[in-house]
């Protein structure tokens, strides 16, 4: 029945996404609608807002019935702007109370204020909390209900929520540790996914037991690669029992993907984007048996409550936020301002160098260290705000600084380099220091079951470390500023700084830290010194494309010499054919001149030592002829041409002569011995035709 019935959702979802219907009467259909959403980061007015999102609930409400609208969120509510980190989440709550929200799932996000302060939130939110693989291990047992159910006339539909391990690195792995270190919470993480997907199905299967007719994933989980094995995708093809899966974390827009669970069943899969690009609406007719779904792109309507609500907000916080600071001559960037594409987590830029700068210069130290991932907003040419610095550092994160080895560093680095030039969250933006990173070099970096650092396998990728003017020291110690959230929580899996000795910490906020900088390091002004959006040349990255310029570069050169050589030779090798046939022509009478010369001096000597005549010819003949012998000897060299053996090999689509000279000579600069081997088949380096026969020399 439920394969069927999502098949049928699928095409009723393709004819109705983007439009907001009405059917007349919940009474006759019994339809249920399930509005959803995910990732609002704070985003209270972006779009339709949150009193949007009242008005168009209480739209539904008066079509369906109020009994038959329950609204849900996925999580990552709490974090991301200023509302949320001046209130540590407290004004989100409330106007998600207000709103009236049903039931909730916790993101990642919802932990940054720490677990003390998390319990709080939640106590204060008035809709239901679930997700089934948080647990307390001093009991062994989930910190919420890991299901609920909402019951429509005699449908009864199944909640079940679900939270991404990612939480124990993208937070702290601290917040859930106690003094000693212990853990004392668990999202039953693994390299498998096993704990997660036994976690969900053992709520599923309850649920089930339960009476629940629909079962609907809640889950804070996502489709990005890098959540592997833990996405929402993982989840469904491991288990079995869902009808729907609604998803966050990963702030993908999906209008509806049919995703095939544990015993070959489709389940259907929605996430709404991030920060009010769509609400989701999921509608269940339990009479027809089909399940519908639709993103709502735009709504004009408003709650007047909840605005006026979000204004007395905004009306507090107007002047704290709106209140300039400073000013900056130049665009600083988290993205390319031509492309959009997101920079901060993969490649030096201003604001990354900028934000470095002021860690280092607050606390006198080495080198200044800052996550890419915790550096969230550009700020525009103009004023700077209050409010543009809490959009940069929203996270509240503490000013510190460490004592630890250069090989740390390295570490340090290696970690955030491992993904580069994919994104990583921990791509480290530096002051003090510069590095490259070989991207031709395979990651190496080896992580434990949460995500965190545990050591480099291999080949290290990034390379030539310097400390100043001076090479990075792996074995000398060095002051680096930073924040608690890298330096004492290990966030973004950096626990390689986990015996570091520390050296001042809880200095202040990370954004009191910028503002400090610009106002007191700068004199209130960013300029020139930060003009380029791509930085100042800290953060070398090599790609295989670099590496073929240079050495297309270097072919250039050596082309080059060859050819200076070559013309070098032909003039030689035309003298010397001009010199030859000279040397032909006047042969015949330097002989002669030499035969005369040699008789007379061979005459004076006879006629000294000897009468005999006979002697005196033998004489002449033999110096003539070695005479001779020396005037039309060869003028060629004594190098005889060295026979090398080799092999051949026939050229397969996407060989290079580079490639194969690193396989079979094992130095890739080696190319231009093969080209050199093969110049009668190859007319150009750069492109050798599939299916060329070519020598390749044997190496002992």
């Amino acid at each position: 029945m439920r394969r069927n019935l999502v098949l049928m959702a699928t095409m009723l979802m393709s004819a109705l996404t983007g439009n907001v219907y009405a059917v007349e009467s919940a009474e006759t259909t019994g339809e249920i609608v399930i509005i959803h959403t995910n990732d609002i980061h704070c985003a209270i007015e972006e779009n339709m807002g949150y009193a949007g999102l009242a008005a168009y609930k209480t739209e539904m409400e008066g079509i369906y019935g109020v009994d038959n609208v329950i609204l849900v969120d996925a999580g990552d509510a709490v974090q991301g702007g200023p509302i949320g980190i001046l209130s540590t989440g407290e004004y989100i709550i409330d106007i998600m109370n207000e709103v009236g929200y049903d039931i909730f799932v916790p993101g990642n996000h919802e932990y940054d204020y720490e677990m003390p302060r998390f319990i709080e939130l939640m106590d204060m939110l008035e809709s239901e909390v679930i997700t089934s693989n948080f647990i307390d291990m001093s009991t062994n047992e989930p910190m919420f209900d890991t299901y609920t159910l909402t019951k429509h006339n005699d449908t009864t539909i199944a909640y079940v929520g679900v939270t991404t391990p990612d939480t124990l690195s993208t937070t702290s792995p601290t917040y859930f540790q106690d003094e000693d270190g212990n853990i004392m919470y668990s999202f039953c993480e693994d390299f498998t996914g096993e704990g997660v997907y036994n976690a969900v199905q053992d709520a599923i299967d309850a649920a089930v037991s339960a009476g629940a007719d629909y079962v609907i994933g809640i889950g804070h989980l996502g489709v990005s690669e890098v959540s592997s094995p833990w996405r929402s995708t993982d989840v469904i093809a491991n288990t079995s029992g869902f009808d729907v899966f609604l998803d966050g974390h990963s702030h993908t827009v999906i209008e509806g993907e049919i995703v095939e669970d544990k015993d070959g069943n489709e389940v259907l899969l929605a996430q709404t984007g991030a920060k009010f690009e769509s609400i989701g609406k999921l509608v269940i007719n339990p009479d027809l048996g089909t399940i519908t779904s639709e993103l709502i792109m735009e709504y004009d309507g408003t709650d007047d409550d909840v605005q006026a609500y979000i204004d007395s907000i905004n009306q507090e916080f107007e002047v704290l936020l709106n209140e300039v600071v400073a000013k900056t001559d130049v665009v600083l960037a988290t993205a390319d301002p031509q492309t959009g594409n997101r920079t901060i987590r993969n490649q030096e830029t201003n604001l990354g160098n900028l934000a470095a700068d002021g860690y280092r210069a607050l606390l006198g130290t080495d080198i200044g260290l800052v996550n890419g991932g915790g550096i969230r907003a550009d700020i525009s040419i103009g004023d700077i705000s209050n409010n543009d610095i809490i959009n940069v550092h929203p996270f509240g994160n503490n000013a510190m600084s460490v004592l630890v080895s250069g090989q740390v560093i390295l570490d340090a680095l290696e970690m955030g380099a491992r993904s580069t030039p994919g994104e990583n969250g921990g791509f480290l933006q530096v002051s003090g220091l510069t590095y490259t990173i070989d991207t031709t070099v395979e990651n190496s970096v080896v992580v434990d079951e949460s995500g965190a650092f545990v050591s480099v396998d291999g080949e290290y990728r990034v390379k030539d470390v310097m400390i100043g003017e001076e090479p990075l020291d792996l074995e000398k110690e060095y002051s680096v500023a930073s924040h608690d959230y890298m330096l004492v929580y290990f966030g973004d899996g950096m626990a390689m700084f986990k015996d570091a000795t520390i050296l001042r910490e809880k200095v202040m906020a990370d954004n009191e830290v910028l503002i400090n900088y610009i106002v007191n390091d700068l004199g209130g002004i960013v300029g020139d010194e930060y003009s380029d959006i791509n930085g100042e040349g800290r953060i070398t990255i090599i790609s295989d494309e670099d590496l073929e310029e240079e050495l297309d570069e270097e072919l250039d050169e050596e082309l080059d010499e060859e050819l200076d050589e070559e013309l070098d030779t032909e003039l030689d090798e035309e003298l010397d054919t001009e010199l030859d046939a000279e040397l032909d022509e006047n042969n015949d009478s330097i002989l002669q001149l030499l035969a005369t010369e040699i008789v007379t001096e061979a005459e004076l000597v006879v006629e000294t030592e000897t009468n005999d005549e006979d002697l005196i010819n033998n004489l002449i003949n033999e110096l003539f002829a070695t005479a001779e012998e020396l005037i039309s000897a060869d003028d060629s060299t004594d190098a005889s041409e060295q026979i090398q053996d080799y092999f051949f090999y026939i050229i397969e689509d996407g060989d290079s002569l580079c490639w194969l000279a690193q396989k079979y000579l094992g130095n890739g600069n080696l190319f231009l011995e093969l080209y050199e081997l093969n110049k009668d088949i190859i007319e150009d380096y750069n492109k050798v035709k599939i299916g060329t026969t070519i020598r390749i020399p044997i190496i002992d």
